[in-house]
């Protein structure tokens, strides 16, 4: 009987602690960066339904070309080396389901940033694009995506 106890006892504390990786590991991994912050800034001091967000006022560094990815992308399955021709650099495809903006200066990645994406729920902060290949890749001189929020969820789409 004391065994069964102590069985128990071990199994919910596993378990317990397997809830609080899991948590600490969301919790990380759902984290909205800088840009997006500020993106989501610019939408809540906008006077219209859909503002047109300038990302120029929304970075802090210099940059010259930024992909917009949204979550579909990575679900096609494309090998870095395809991605590496399409974009016209070489990149490392990140693991998970997620949108995502990279910033360029040259060749030379100087800042990303991913947001989680969830099938079910809407994520925060969330990149859409329409249509297919589902990324695109801005210059520096046209560069403004529109953002909107619905719900207390935060997105930009980009056509």
């Amino acid at each position: 009987m004391k065994r069964k106890y102590i069985i128990i006892s071990v199994v919910l504390f596993l378990l317990l602690l397997l809830a609080v990786f899991s948590y600490g590991y969301c919790e990380k991994r759902c984290e909205i960066g800088s840009v997006a912050s500020r993106i989501m800034r610019e939408i809540d001091n906008s006077s219209t339904e859909e503002c047109v967000i300038d990302l120029q006022n929304v970075t802090d560094f210099e940059w010259d070309k930024a992909v917009v990815v949204s979550a579909d992308f990575w679900c096609a399955g494309y090998s870095e080396e395809t991605i590496s021709e399409l974009w016209g650099f070489s990149y490392e495809v990140p693991k998970g389901f997620r949108s995502g903006l990279i910033f360029l200066n040259g060749d030379e990645i100087v800042y990303e940033e991913y947001y989680a994406a969830d099938i079910e729920r809407s994520s925060e902060f969330n990149v859409s694009i329409y249509p297919m290949p589902y990324y695109r890749i801005l210059k520096l001189d046209d560069c403004k995506v529109v953002g909107g929020e619905a719900e207390g969820r935060y997105s930009i789409l980009v056509e």
